[in-house]
């Protein structure tokens, strides 16, 4: 009997299996969310349900940044071989090569709209965890705001390096997205997109400009890393002060 093919669909499927089981930020919440399960009572499940959106959200980060990956590979290439003088214009459809463009965009503002959906999640997280309250707009930059002030409130322990963190990420993830890519101010002034033909082609997300007030971010590659280190330091944070939360505890 012939064997049958494996279906991509599993494929797929294993592959995300095998890449959470090394993914340090998603085993450092998945193992969080179990210390929380056996420390609090929590008969509505908060803590659970607020651990699983962080989950979910990180998830739809990872694979925003995979597509956004493969496809600004493929458009260097493509660009490059618009550059070559030996390639003909039958060669490379100058469709193709605005199909990949737009492709890189909305991938780009994908990346930075799940990112802060992610940071803002894990606000929310502190908010429940600590009886905290947010108020309208995006719960994360109130976190990076007010979070000295609710570290020495609270007496809670935490690293230097989280506050760094925390800052960098309001700046160059919520900053950013908020009044760059939502709420952008002026017309005609790209969206941090660059390529030219002198030493090949290259994508810069540092937006310039003359205005000394305008807000910079990183490439999406380093900006994946700074939010997985953010989200190891942030449930050690969480994980250190979980005797201090007004949270009912077990017995």
């Amino acid at each position: 009997m012939k064997s049958q093919p494996t279906s991509p669909l599993v494929e797929t499927t294993i592959d995300a299996l095998e890449f959470s089981k090394r993914d340090a930020p998603l085993q450092t919440l998945y193992a969080f969310n179990k210390r929380c399960q056996a420390f609090f009572e929590d008969p509505e499940a908060t803590l659970h349900y607020g651990v699983i959106e962080c989950i979910n959200s990180y998830k739809s980060v990872r694979l925003v940044f995979n597509r956004f990956e493969q496809e600004e590979r493929l458009f260097v290439t493509e660009s490059n071989l618009r550059f070559d003088p030996t390639t003909t214009p039958c060669e490379i459809s100058h469709a193709r090569q605005s199909a990949l463009y737009s492709l890189i965009f909305i991938e780009g503002e994908s990346f930075y709209t799940t990112s802060k959906q992610l940071l803002d999640r894990s606000a929310e997280l502190f908010g429940a965890l600590f009886s905290r309250k947010w108020g309208p707009g995006s719960t994360f930059a109130q976190f990076a705001g007010q979070f000295d002030s609710i570290v020495q409130a609270k007496h809670l322990t935490t690293e230097p390096n989280l506050r760094v963190l925390v800052t960098e990420l309001k700046k160059f993830i919520v900053d950013y997205r908020n009044s760059f890519i939502e709420h952008r101010g002026e017309f005609g002034r790209g969206r941090g997109i660059k390529w030219g033909s002198a030493g090949g082609v290259r994508i810069s997300w540092h937006h310039k400009s003359t205005d000394a007030g305008d807000i910079e971010t990183e490439p999406p590659a380093k900006l994946l890393g700074y939010v997985q280190e953010y989200l190891v330091d942030f449930v050690e944070f969480l994980d250190a002060n979980l005797g201090k939360s007004p949270f009912p505890k077990k017995a």
